[in-house]
């Protein structure tokens, strides 16, 4: 769809960025600006899809591809390109604005709608109601009741999860489980290690993962009502769990490559 082509060939061209030239490599300048550009494309085609969470969780990832150092090293590298990614996305926004306001004399207030993704009145958002009352809840009630709230958003999520398993939801719920175990067990496994950086992407996997659920507390409305755009998200566990099943096959086979 053109609605999210663009903003997925922005996601492919980074990736392949990164395994033509290693960011664990690069020197801080260097990522600082690919990050940058990073974030300056996600914002150009950004429709509050998810470009911006997969971006967050997708860094981690792809700086750990080859990465030789130490904790401090990763964790300084991160941070630049967390921190020049983020502020390319809002300045690229604050520009958006001020054309929008001189030029097509748009009078909405950018805050106001974006407090209201984030922690306010879901009612007045489309289609918000007729979903709720499906399940006998006022829309209301979803932010005051954090239990109800969690319960809607899983099974709301696993029914859209068919989005990312081509058109099932039976099969996207079992890729998500199965991916979330994944997780689980090698991080279980390989506990006493955690967090040492001896194979690094075991602990970008979870700084992704973390990244992913932190934007989803932070945007709570806008990812409990709008599953049928952020279901396509799940990718993001899937990927998680997918790298670190590569990486224990590896480390089973001897291979010289570095986790």
């Amino acid at each position: 769809m053109l609605y999210f082509a663009p903003l997925e060939l922005t996601h492919f061209s980074v990736i392949l960025a990164a395994l033509l030239m290693p960011l664990g490599t690069m020197r801080l300048v260097s990522l600082g600006l690919l990050a940058a550009a990073y974030g300056s494309g996600v914002a150009i085609f950004e429709f509050l899809t998810g470009g911006i969470p997969f971006a967050l969780a997708l860094l981690p990832m792809l700086l750990a591809l080859g990465f030789q150092g130490e904790r401090r090293s990763y964790l300084q590298k991160l941070a630049m390109l967390w921190g020049c990614f983020c502020l390319a996305v809002v300045a690229c926004f604050a520009i958006k604005k001020l054309l929008g306001f001189f030029w097509l004399a748009d009078p909405d207030p950018f805050l106001t709608a974006l407090l209201t993704r984030m922690y306010g009145d879901p009612n007045p958002l489309p289609g918000t109601v007729s979903g709720l009352e499906r399940f006998g809840v006022d829309a209301g009630d979803i932010r005051s009741n954090p239990v109800y709230a969690t319960i809607y958003l899983v099974s709301t999520y696993l029914s859209w999860s068919r989005l990312i398993a081509w058109g099932s939801s039976k099969l996207g719920t079992v890729l998500i489980i199965t991916a979330l175990s994944t997780v689980a067990i090698v991080t279980w496994r390989h506990r006493k290690t955690l967090w040492s950086f001896d194979h690094p992407l075991r602990e970008a996997s979870l700084l992704g993962l973390a990244a992913y659920a932190l934007w989803t507390v932070t945007f709570f409305d806008h990812t409990i009502l709008h599953p049928f755009f952020m279901a396509r998200m799940l990718v993001i566990p899937i990927l998680a769990g997918s790298v670190l099943a590569a990486t224990e096959v590896l480390r089973r086979i001897g291979s010289p490559l570095r986790l």
